[in-house]
């Protein structure tokens, strides 16, 4: 009965696992965010991971950051894994973002994680900053 319990429940746990992340099992363009709430303060942190079935050929993420209020500052972060723990920095970069639209490509050139993942974090003072982005894969 034991044994049947902690089966259960490490099967509920990878099963929640699986969850916590997007699934990517063709080429793909994702395009995430834009709407008018979809900002950062300071302090405020974005975090997406995916998962590319079978792994990938390359991937490239395009951000688009528009100033609302304030003189913002925003880290970004692209990064793979061959595990989803231990993440390896394909690209990070602080921008510092005029008022009106800054525009930043991040690119993995070829690579063979099968997971990735997407952050930014609002780093200065009295911001406000509207956000999207699109993550373009390609597995062949």
């Amino acid at each position: 009965m034991k044994k049947l319990i902690f089966l259960l429940a490490l099967v509920l746990t990878l099963g929640a696992v699986s969850i916590a992340q997007t699934v990517i099992n063709e080429d793909q363009v994702t395009t995430l965010y834009g709407a008018t709430g979809d900002t950062l303060n300071l302090g405020d942190t974005l975090l997406n991971t995916y998962y590319v079935d079978d792994f990938s050929v390359d991937a490239e993420l395009f951000w688009d950051l528009d100033s609302v209020a304030g003189d913002p500052n925003v880290t970004v972060l692209f990064a793979g894994s061959y595990d989803n723990s231990n993440w390896i920095t394909i690209n990070s970069t602080s921008l510092d973002i005029a008022s009106g639209d800054t525009t930043f490509v991040q690119s993995s050139g070829t690579y063979l994680y099968p997971y990735l993942k997407i952050q930014a974090i609002a780093v200065t003072d009295a911001q406000t900053t509207k956000y999207k982005y699109v993550l373009v894969v390609r597995k062949n």
